[in-house]
């Protein structure tokens, strides 16, 4: 099952195995993760346990799966951190993960009913209640209350109560998963078969310039980013070149070396560039502004 998840991805890209582009064999880890979730959640073989009840999972059984993506497809990919948003992808009972999400939120009401009985302060007590959170009982993650699951779906949320195949992983619809993939500037979507667990890499091909914008190469999307390790040479807001080689963010302070006047013009010094706004520590001597 688990190769037949993957087909689609390596049918188009290979898994990664001497790809000069897959920089630190990243798509093959990222196939790898993907293989890690269909055997943790016991899915190659239809079974695993749920980790609230502790029973096992039929492949009949309506689940839920603590996934990143939450039903918004269409959040900004480069305001996502993966790690952080992913989730921990366990498959759980759809009633069981329920019941979970009403109590936590049952729990957090609790604590403003006094406050409503006695009259005080209702608004700011049921805006607290309607911003009350629930959390999945593996990695925690907190969700709103609008994000409480109400309806068995697959893994890509295509097909709604999707029926038992022998030939797919259980609980997915058997078709690509086309979910929207997460990193800074891809816009480009997922194409294994419906599937549990995290996304691989993307591995769609595409130009990309250097950090400075001089250099250009062909790189897998999910690695856009890279230094040519020439120097950087854009402009600091002094006016005078960045020295350092090419780099993420903003450029470091400018070093370049010259003869400054301090603030009272009094006394003059060979300073860096970043370093030029400087006092002398002797009497200022300008005339204040009430002579």
């Amino acid at each position: 099952i688990a190769d037949t998840v993957l087909c689609s991805y390596i049918s188009a890209v290979g898994d990664g195995e001497g790809d000069a582009l897959n920089k630190g064999g990243d798509l093959a880890v990222g196939l790898e993760r993907v293989r890690e979730a269909l055997l943790g959640n016991g899915l190659q073989g239809g079974g695993g346990c749920c980790v609230i009840c502790l029973e096992n999972m039929s492949p009949h059984d309506s689940v839920w799966s603590c996934g990143g993506d939450d039903g918004d497809d269409e959040i900004e990919a480069a305001t996502i951190d993966a790690d952080v948003q992913s989730g921990c992808y366990y498959v759980m009972h759809l009633q069981c993960i329920q019941s979970w999400a009403r109590q936590s939120l049952d729990v957090a009401g609790m604590a403003y009913a006094p406050a409503l009985e006695r009259g005080q302060f209702p608004g700011a007590a049921v805006a607290a209640q309607a911003a009350a959170r629930w959390s999945c009982p593996s990695c925690r993650k907190e969700r709103r209350r609008d994000q409480l699951p109400s309806q068995y779906t697959c893994f890509c949320a295509k097909e709604r109560d999707p029926p038992f195949d022998p030939w797919h992983a259980p609980h997915s619809c058997g078709e690509v998963c086309g979910r929207r993939l997460r990193g800074a500037g891809c816009a480009h979507r997922c194409l294994l078969q419906c599937h549990p667990g995290p996304h691989p890499p993307c591995p769609v091909t595409v130009k990309a310039a250097c950090f400075c914008g001089a250099a250009e190469r062909t790189v897998r999307c999910y690695n856009q980013e890279f230094s040519c390790a020439a120097r950087c040479d854009m402009t600091n807001a002094c006016g005078h070149p960045c020295a350092a080689t090419c780099h993420p963010g903003e450029c470091p302070p400018c070093e370049l070396e010259a003869t400054y006047e301090c603030r009272c013009g009094r006394t003059r010094e060979r300073r860096a560039c970043a370093s030029r706004d400087f006092g002398c520590a002797e009497p200022c001597g300008a005339a204040l502004a009430c002579t």
